[in-house]
């Protein structure tokens, strides 16, 4: 399971969103017809100028992800790549992801997360001690349940590094309009 094969198939989608936006997917998530990316004004940037080498039409705007601007179920995918970790409300987050997707969407998600191993994740836990208070950066988090909690039916799943990164991919129901539960 790779990231190539979901993001070609959102590609061919007529919108997706990538909320939290970085420097490492976006050749593969700019191949999308229209782009929505959350983030700081310098990595958009480099997203403007990625997405016009790619010749790609894109839209970038900076906001807040525990708020998204735009109305329910406007989305046929949502990307969070290494970015739930660093989103003080997680909960928040997912459910706005949520509910900008329209029914049968999917989540790519992407994170740091707490390690199934109880030395690692003790090790975690202290790390983020540190890390919360100067850089709100949480990797001991569990998306998983977060998401099923949320409304989503996660479909794939696999862990690596050690068990603390996890890609998930989770779908919104059909039938389904608006918020999740949070």
């Amino acid at each position: 399971y790779a990231w190539g094969a979901p993001l070609a198939a959102a590609a061919r989608e007529s919108v997706v969103a990538r909320v939290v936006i970085g420097i490492v997917m976006l050749p593969l998530v700019a191949i999308a017809l229209v782009w929505n990316a959350i983030g700081l004004p310098a990595m958009l940037a480099i997203a403007r100028d990625r997405a016009a080498d790619l010749g790609r039409t894109a839209t970038l705007q900076e906001a807040n992800a525990e708020t998204l601007p735009f109305a329910d179920a406007t989305f046929d995918t949502t990307v969070c790549t290494l970015g739930l970790c660093s989103i003080s409300d997680d909960e928040a987050a997912v459910a706005e992801m949520y509910r900008v997707l329209r029914p049968g969407g999917q989540l790519l998600l992407l994170d740091h997360v707490a390690a199934q191993n109880p030395i690692l994740h003790a090790g975690q836990r202290l790390f983020e001690l540190i890390t919360a208070r100067i850089a709100a950066d949480y990797r001991a988090r569990r998306p998983l349940p977060l998401l099923e909690r949320s409304g989503f039916v996660v479909t794939r799943s696999e862990r690596f590094k050690a068990g603390t990164v996890e890609r998930l991919r989770a779908v919104k129901p059909d039938g389904v309009r608006g918020s999740g539960s949070r």
